[in-house]
């Protein structure tokens, strides 16, 4: 009894001296938490794919086109073979998941197209942004060096402003050929022989929502995320805020557009843009990526489907 005492009497001493130190202590306080970060990926050569990461991971598992495969390696630099290669132009998901040596693990999903290796050179030749049943919203494009279509993309806004894309199929077109694109209504005509021996080829976009009509960017580029081909500015106001665009986001389009040399100068005006007018490009694909390549037209006199000619509208 004496002995159980004596060690409760040393026990209390200890708890009571101990009492102010006993704080609860966050073991993971010091610990990053943050996810793994893709920094870029690349598709080479259609069946393998370049990724690259901010931190050594674990790449765990990875998921294309209905396979599931876990890699299990560790790096920060994967070249991953593709279970099938993709053909040009065609469009897949890439899912994997990698882990950082903290244990988080990001899952991400990325967009792969099928690489162009012969990819033709097209300009935006002739534009409707305000479009009705009968005379819809279209964009046409010349080609003017020979190749294949398939994986360029034709979309209503760019990277701040990011409308509706669409992407070419695969055709072998040759010089001053044209692809009109129907917008958000539909065509039942596929192609059509010129008088020239140059072919006229239809297409549709099956866009959800019209072309905008007032301000707005159109882009083409080589690929996804890829090179900007050509670009079209418009705007029906010079003396709206955002240099007339209206919107900060297109502005900062705009701003990239003009950085990267794919346009130059003031905006297209659009104030006399109605269904009954379009945007031509001048005869001879005159290209200097300004608004100055470019002239308005009426409907009646527009060449959608054929080579543009210089008929351009007066105000009477």
């Amino acid at each position: 009894m004496r002995y159980l005492c004596i060690f409760a009497l040393i026990l209390g001493l200890l708890l009571s001296s101990c009492e102010k130190d006993m704080t609860p202590i966050d073991i993971f306080k010091n610990t990053p938490k943050e996810l793994p970060r893709l920094v870029s990926y690349t598709l080479r050569d259609n069946k393998r794919v370049e990724l690259e990461f901010n931190e050594t991971v674990l790449l765990s598992e990875t998921l294309y086109k209905g396979v599931k495969e876990r890699p299990g390696i560790m790096n920060s630099h994967f070249i991953l073979e593709l279970s099938t290669p993709l053909n040009m132009g065609e469009s897949e998901y890439f899912h994997l998941s990698a882990k950082n040596e903290n244990g988080s693990t990001a899952r991400i999903s990325l967009r792969l197209i099928g690489r162009n290796t012969n990819i033709a050179s097209v300009l935006l030749n002739e534009i409707s942004t305000a479009g009705t049943n009968s005379s819809p919203d279209r964009i046409e494009l010349i080609c003017t060096k020979e190749g294949n279509t398939a994986g360029i993309i034709l979309s209503s806004g760019y990277i701040n402003s990011p409308g509706y894309s669409f992407i070419l199929p695969d055709i072998e077109v040759k010089k001053n050929d044209i692809i009109l694109i129907y917008w958000d209504k539909e065509t039942k005509e596929e192609k059509r022989e010129l008088s020239d021996g140059n072919t006229a080829y239809y297409l549709n976009a099956k866009a959800t929502k019209t072309l905008l009509s007032t301000k707005g960017i159109i882009v083409l580029e080589s690929e996804y995320q890829g090179a900007v081909m050509d670009a079209f500015v418009y705007t029906d106001d010079y003396s709206s805020d955002w240099e007339g665009l209206g919107s900060e986001k297109l502005y900062e389009d705009y701003k990239l557009l003009k950085e990267s040399g794919a346009w130059s100068g003031s905006a297209a005006d659009s104030s006399k843009i109605t269904s009954s007018r379009v945007f031509s490009r001048l005869p001879g694909a005159v290209d200097t990526d300004s608004l100055d390549d470019w002239f308005i037209t009426k409907a009646r006199t527009s060449t959608f489907g054929e080579m543009n000619i210089y008929t351009p509208y007066v105000e009477e």
